[in-house]
């Protein structure tokens, strides 16, 4: 497998607008995407920081602290705090 990080602009942009302004099943996919491509690779952390997606995962976690009142509300958080914590690791 190669060194080569190359996620299309169109899906990154697809996913931040998931994470800002999706309903709260559409966060935990988009949130999953995240984590999936993150995971362990350090060159996609990069890749994500740079696109925005890690400031929409922050947004999206400030916007479900403010609603998160029902328990799929507040799985949904809980993904995307961990989410935030991966792609704040290096």
């Amino acid at each position: 497998m190669g060194d080569d990080i190359h996620l299309p602009a169109d899906l990154l942009e697809l996913i931040s607008g998931t994470l800002l302004t999706g309903d709260t099943a559409e966060i935990v996919s988009a949130a999953r995407a995240v984590w999936a491509l993150a995971a362990n690779n350090h060159k996609a952390k990069l890749v994500l920081r740079s696109a925005g997606v890690s400031a929409a995962v922050h947004s999206g976690v400030q916007r479900l602290e403010r609603a998160a009142r029902d328990p799929a509300a507040q799985r949904a958080l809980q993904l995307l705090t961990y989410t935030n914590t991966v792609l704040q690791t290096t």
